[in-house]
């Protein structure tokens, strides 16, 4: 007997015992469950053989399909005995009233009587396994509890005798004719009785047929007359746990696998980067309390019908022709298999292109088809002969699924030489993931993956897609729904898998689009997709459904996108526009700016207001980015203030003054760091939450032009000259982007690196001669607005006088920004200058440019900057930037002093900031008084005297807290 028929009949003897020995009290609680049979206990006279006419109108179909897929994924059905197979006979497992007839006749005084508006349920023979029971039993107390209008309902496989009988009863066609895992819902009247079928093509199908049921009688749907047949196009339908950084939790994973049985995906790859015994430590077994932990996200997996795939990662350090290290990967997936895991996938992306001298001693380059001398033939067969020897010698020996594989050459479809040489060696069953035309493919077509299956040399590609993984850009939550692939895709290969972010929850509304699409992708509507995710997390209260809508707006845009998928906040600025656009003072402007304010009221209160939504992971998930967007709509609707009064003609610098300092506060709260850096594990908050891309930004930087133009900046101008320089550094470069082009003055030109960054790489700067110098520029990166790719990640600026830097001193610190510049409170005396890296980084290096210069006319004393903030700020021609500074010796004053040529034609001096302090210019060779600032007033105006003015100066108060300036100078 099966497992499960020990299981059956264990429950079966129980409930006869308690049928056998019922009270007047047990009978009362039998007689109000539900009625649950099993088909073996139907009469055949209540079998028709005619029905109404019933039209499938929801049928899926498959052009192509490969049945060897499925193999690949096991469902969560048991299968039974070949006896029980061959048995049209069945037990019952139920606790109502019906099957006492049918097994035990209790007194006469406690006589069954059918209760009115109860549907009797019988299961199929088929249903084989515990789990799917107790899902049917869960449903039909469901429908009977809501009065559900069936009379009677069947539940169970393709080609279970009686539930088919029923189908054909009704007129359909059986689970049979669909691809695997779909299903039916089929209702109507069967002998005046109102029937409904429940079949699923496999386990999975019924399955995700019960879920849709339940569904259905949540919206309290009419279920009389239900025609449901659905069918996925792809087999692979799955989640890729690939990303780089801190793993996600079981508990993350666990709701991760329900929620994909919800959506109808049925394949999570286990494949945490970070995962120490999967990758950097591969060859050793798994502890067992980290073991235990995998067994139970096995078991978690199957119980929602997801196949848990483990993958392996041993190309960092493998020697492929190694008996040792094959053992040892034997050994690795013995234990594995042992706990339950059935499907195995190798690994083998961004590792190292060479191999070690052992391997280098068995395998040499060779021609291949298209390549007479193929320089990666060696690495390409190496890696070819392992992997074959796993699928052959171990995943065949132990009638496992075929291997799947990530190859090193993952991305592109064009024929190249590594593609090549282990397409002729690899074997053909081994299934094979592509991340498309790139490691981020903003759109994937039909031709690009029948290209890549000739270049890889196999039929069996399914595709790993980088969306919405942000690992890249972990100051960034990726909300925008999947757009861009191919409705036709299915034909052609197996399916997906979605590497997530590494906000697992948040990454829900990614991965939805995915189970949506890839079980058919001609009804996919990626907007209708997201809609439903969305209030499908935030749950039943309205106005977090609203704030949901709101702020999951703010986060779609996708650098891989194609063009046209390229969207900003494109709610929001649909409010935006309709007020920019109106005349101001017009009604249409009133209308419309109440419009903005209240949806701007609305991303303002989502910290609180989302604290109610139904997923709360996803709320923990986005809580910097919810805040972050709140500060940045608090900051907007200030700036809007600022437009009104500056565009009304009346404004003052105490009208304004408030506002100012409203919209700079919640600015600087937005841009607070809230994230850590997830793939260093360290808890430090080193990363600003980007939300609103850019659209706020934009909105304000509107604001800050109108108070540029009301305070009439100007950058100041200092006669400051370029020192020349040479350049050299340690850092190897790559190809011909020599050192030399850092400081030939040329931002088209640059050096890069060949390696990416590590601690105590240095840049050094010969002056050629000792002199004062004050000011540094450095242009690294792509451009000037680069904040991640090719940068320093933290380096300190020193000056020297010695060439080995035995005397150097620091004065600066360069953080990841296009364009750093360094200006030193004084002049310095110096020789050389060192730029040496103080972390490790995966980033190469790119410095387009160095520029040194003598003194500037700076002076500053008794003061130092905040957070790495530099006194450019202070003068460079608009209020946006800020200094933030504080006094070194608190009871002392503070000064800030700048020189500059002469001028004649300034009328006001302006401060803009918190500061207290003392006001003077520089006339006529005089410093003379000119007033003072408060703090409590963030925007001061100042007439000035008649004369030559070329200095402007503030003496900050002592006792002065830290402060901010944002602007000094004149117009």
């Amino acid at each position: 007997m099966s497992e499960k028929g020990k299981q059956r009949s264990f429950i079966e003897s129980n409930q006869r015992l308690l049928m056998l020995g019922v009270s007047t009290f047990g009978a009362l609680l039998i007689f109000n469950a539900p009625t649950l049979v099993h088909a073996s206990e139907v009469s055949n006279s209540e079998i028709v053989s005619t029905q109404t006419e019933s039209t499938d109108t929801s049928s899926n179909s498959v052009d192509e399909k490969d049945d060897s897929v499925t193999k690949d994924i096991p469902n969560d059905s048991t299968k039974s005995s070949e006896e029980d197979q061959k048995s049209d006979n069945s037990v019952t497992q139920q606790n109502s009233q019906s099957i006492q007839a049918t097994q035990a006749q209790p007194s006469a005084s406690v006589q069954p009587v059918a209760e009115p508006n109860q549907t009797q349920t019988t299961i199929g023979n088929s249903v084989e396994d515990t789990q799917t029971y107790q899902e049917i039993q869960q449903t039909d107390r469901k429908m009977n509890q809501n009065q559900v209008d069936i009379d009677q309902a069947y539940f169970g496989l393709s080609g279970d005798k009686e539930i088919d009988r029923q189908l054909n009863n009704l007129g359909s066609e059986t689970a049979a004719t669909l691809n695997d895992n779909g299903y039916l819902i089929k209702s109507d009247l069967v002998n005046n009785k109102k029937t409904l079928v429940v079949q699923g093509k496999d386990a999975t199908g019924l399955f995700y047929a019960i879920n849709n049921l339940n569904n259905l009688i949540n919206k309290k749907s009419d279920l009389t007359n239900v025609n449901i047949s659905e069918s996925p196009q792809m087999s692979i339908r799955g989640v890729i746990e690939g990303f780089y950084g801190e793993p996600w939790s079981q508990q993350a994973r666990k709701d991760l696998f329900k929620f994909m049985g919800e959506h109808k995906m049925n394949v999570y790859i286990y494949s945490p980067k970070d995962d120490d015994y999967l990758r950097n430590n591969w060859k050793e077994l798994y502890p067992q309390d980290k073991l235990d932990q995998i067994k139970d996200l096995v078991a978690a997996a199957k119980k929602n019908h997801v196949s848990f795939v483990y993958t392996l990662s041993p190309g960092n350090d493998i020697t492929y022709s190694s008996q040792e290290d094959f053992d040892k990967t034997v050994a690795k997936l013995n234990q594995l298999k042992e706990i339950g895991v059935t499907q195995f996938y190798i690994a083998l992306d961004d590792i190292p292109l060479g191999m070690t001298s052992a391997d280098s001693e068995v395998f040499k380059n060779h021609a291949t088809k298209n390549y007479p001398n193929n320089p990666w033939s060696a690495l390409a067969d190496a890696q070819a002969y392992y992997v074959n020897r796993v699928q052959n010698e171990y995943i065949k020996k132990n009638n496992l699924p075929d291997l799947w594989l990530v190859p090193t050459n993952y991305s592109g479809s064009q024929q190249d030489p590594f593609k090549e040489a282990q397409g002729e060696a690899l074997d053909k069953n081994i299934r094979l993931q592509w991340t498309g035309e790139g490691v981020f493919s903003g759109d994937i077509t039909d031709d690009s993956v029948e290209q890549a299956k000739k270049t890889y040399n196999s039929d069996h590609i399914f595709i790993w897609d980088n969306f919405p993984v942000n690992d890249s850009d972990q100051d960034r939550l990726y909300l925008n729904p999947l757009k861009g692939r191919s409705k036709s895709l299915y034909k052609i290969m197996d399916g997906f898998t979605s590497n997530p972010m590494i906000q697992p929850y948040a990454s829900w509304l990614g991965i939805a689009g995915y189970g949506d699409y890839m079980w058919n992708a001609d009804t996919y509507n990626p907007l209708a997709t997201q809609d439903n995710i969305i209030r499908e997390m935030a749950g039943d209260d309205p106005d977090a459904l609203v704030a949901m809508q709101s702020f999951v707006d703010l986060n779609q845009y996708w650098d891989y996108a194609a063009t046209e998928d390229k969207v900003h906040a494109p709610i929001l600025s649909t409010f935006i526009n309709a007020f920019e656009e109106s005349p101001y003072g017009s009604a249409n402007y009133e209308t419309n700016k109440a419009k903005l304010l209240e949806r701007l009221d609305i991303i303002a209160n989502t910290p609180e207001t989302l604290k109610n939504m139904k997923v709360t992971g996803f709320y923990n998930d986005s809580l910097p980015w919810i805040n972050a967007a709140s500060h940045w709509a608090k900051a907007m609707i200030s700036s809007i203030n600022i437009l009104d009064k500056i565009n009304s003609g009346q404004a003052t610098s105490a009208m304004l003054s408030n506002d100012f300092s409203m919209m700079s506060d919640q600015i600087n709260q937005a841009n607070v760091k809230a994230v850590p850096d997830s793939r260093t594990g360290k808890p430090d908050l080193v990363i600003t939450p980007s939300v609103g891309d850019g659209v706020f930004q934009n909105f304000i930087n509107k604001s800050y032009e109108a108070i540029n133009n009301w305070l009439g900046t100007v950058a100041l101008t200092t006669s400051a000259q370029k020192v020349s320089s040479e350049a050299s550094t340690d850092i190897p470069q790559n190809e011909d982007y020599a050192a030399a082009n850092m400081n030939d003055g040329n931002l088209n030109t640059k050096f890069w690196s060949n390696r990416s960054i590590k601690k105590g790489d240095s840049i050094k700067v010969d002056l050629k001669d000792t002199q004062e110098i004050q000011r540094i520029d450095i242009h690294q990166g792509t451009d000037d607005n680069a904040t991640s790719g090719d940068l320093f990640q933290s380096a300190v600026i020193y000056t020297a006088n010695e060439a080995d830097g035995s005397d150097k001193v620091a004065v600066g610190q360069v953080g990841p920004t296009g364009n750093y510049q360094l200006n030193l409170n004084q002049p310095v005396k110096a020789r050389y200058l060192f730029i040496i890296s103080t972390s490790n980084t995966d980033n190469w290096l790119q410095i387009r440019d160095i520029s040194v210069f003598d003194k500037t006319g700076l002076n500053i004393s008794n003061i130092k900057g905040t957070d790495n903030s530099s006194s450019q700020a202070i003068f460079d021609g608009t209020v946006q930037t800020a200094f933030t500074g504080q006094l070194e010796n608190s009871q002392k004053t503070g000064i800030i002093e700048q020189r500059f040529a002469s001028v004649n034609d300034k009328h006001e001096l302006y401060l803009a900031g918190k500061v207290s302090g003392t006001v003077y210019v520089n006339v006529d060779g005089n410093w003379k008084e000119l007033g003072r600032v408060e703090s409590k007033q963030s925007l001061n105006k100042m007439t000035l005297p008649a004369g030559s003015i070329d200095g402007i100066k503030l003496v900050v108060d002592s006792n002065t807290g830290n402060f901010v300036i944002n602007e000094f100078g004149l117009s």
